[in-house]
């Protein structure tokens, strides 16, 4: 369990933040360390996208992604025996849609990022 504390430097008035770990201290990261560390999918919101979507379409065409998506038209032509191409292209959108939406969801550095690229992009319009 990790517990939080500051220990008094020798220097006057500078603190240091440490964490104990079971008796042992280690020191937090600096804050240029940290951001070394800090991986990011892209560098603005258009190359996110991109990129995040470049990686469903390499998801979906290996084996398991077209079992995937097989299932997918079974269920969409169950649903509606009469599909048209068009339908199944915007369904297939969706679906992209929708994972996309799972991965910002469920992996919080990816939302943190996207969010990074909406507030820069907002930026640019004001």
């Amino acid at each position: 369990m990790l517990i939080c504390c500051k220990i008094y430097s020798p220097q006057p008035r500078e603190w240091l933040h440490t964490y104990k770990d079971n008796g042992r201290r280690f020191c937090r990261p600096s804050s240029k360390e940290r951001k070394e560390r800090k991986m990011m999918i892209a560098e603005n919101f258009n190359d996110f996208v991109d990129k995040v979507s470049e990686a469903e379409r390499s998801a979906l065409n290996s084996p398991a992604g077209q079992e995937l998506t097989q299932k997918l038209l079974e269920m969409k032509l169950a649903q509606n025996p009469h599909m048209t191409p068009e339908e199944w292209a915007q369904t297939k959108s969706e679906f992209m849609t929708f994972m996309f939406t799972v991965f910002v969801q469920e992996v919080p550095e990816a939302m943190h990022e996207l969010g990074h690229h909406v507030y820069n992009e907002l930026q640019k319009e004001n």
